[in-house]
């Protein structure tokens, strides 16, 4: 199969359990797992040898802010599988999260805009 190269993200959306945040402009989902260092003195190998550990996710959102833009507060817990973000693929990303923070910008050059970050609470899913 040929490589079709990169997909823009032309299209996409967050949901969160009060509804459809509307006027998106972007998002970004981080993914990580620790890794530990699993070598002792035993290990016959030359290489440094590693094992997975915890997984986490977080990432952020930003909005366009208008009057139609619900604002939601830090600390505010997403309940329930309510964080759905959907990419222009169609691929979605969805689990429990807590909004830790938002940043709101005026700029009489630019559009005004909200960016939230989160963090994830438990597992992530991708469908």
């Amino acid at each position: 199969m040929a490589d079709s190269g990169p997909i823009i993200g032309e299209t996409g959306t967050v949901t969160l359990t009060n509804g459809y945040v509307s006027n998106i402009k972007s998002f970004t989902l981080n993914q990580v797992a620790d890794e530990h260092d699993i070598t002792d003195f035993a290990s016959t190998n030359t290489w440094t040898e590693y094992m997975t550990g915890k997984r986490r996710w977080s990432g952020t959102y930003e909005c366009y802010l208008d009057g139609t833009t619900p604002m939601v507060l830090a600390g505010y817990d997403i309940d329930g599988a309510a964080m759905v973000m959907t990419s222009s693929t169609g691929r979605t990303f969805s689990g429990n999260a807590v909004v830790t923070g938002g940043d709101v910008t005026v700029n009489p050059a630019d559009p005004n805009l909200v960016s939230y970050t989160f963090r994830g609470t438990g597992a992530l899913t991708v469908a």
